[in-house]
């Protein structure tokens, strides 16, 4: 009976160990703007291979070939050249999809393990939303002016048909 759990037990390890080494870490990712460029920060736990293809219309595309989760809940995109960043973890490799300026250019490299992105260009110009505004015009009551009787009669003949 021993030897059976001690049989499981390693299968049992032996099955799960490769699994656990494939786990999504956690990725920190920092944004920063700065005078007529964008930067962002993938901060590995380890060095990453990583590929960079387009930019294919207004589309920027890093793929890192390391299983992580790209953590940019709370990123700050406001004033970056770099106006979204979307992202897919799978099993093998974890891409960033960036939403850029077209003609917009960039640099790469790394520090240690950490991905540091530069995209070069103009920000958007921020979103503002319409809001329409309804004019109301407030009555205003006619200017009276005071009538002499003479005026009056003269208005009430004409009525009349007389001159």
């Amino acid at each position: 009976m021993i030897r059976c759990l001690v049989l499981l037990s390693a299968v049992f390890f032996f099955c799960l160990a490769p699994l656990s080494s494939q786990a999504a870490e956690a990725v920190p990712v920092r944004a920063g703007a700065h005078e007529g460029y964008s930067r962002l920060v993938f901060d590995w736990p380890d060095t990453v291979r990583y590929e960079i293809s387009g930019p294919q219309d207004d589309r920027l595309t890093i793929s890192f070939f390391a299983p992580g989760a790209l953590e940019t809940a709370g990123l700050d995109l406001s004033g970056m050249v770099v106006s979204a960043l979307a992202t897919e973890d799978g099993p093998d490799k974890t891409v960033a999809v960036l939403t850029i300026p077209p003609g917009s250019t960039f640099r790469h490299f790394t520090i240690g393990s950490r991905v540091i992105l530069d995209v070069y260009g103009s920000a958007p110009e921020p979103v503002r939303a319409e809001t329409e505004t309804k004019k109301t015009k407030t009555p205003v009551a006619p200017e009276t002016k005071e009538i002499s009787s003479e005026t009056v009669e003269a208005i009430r003949k004409a009525l009349r048909g007389g001159v």
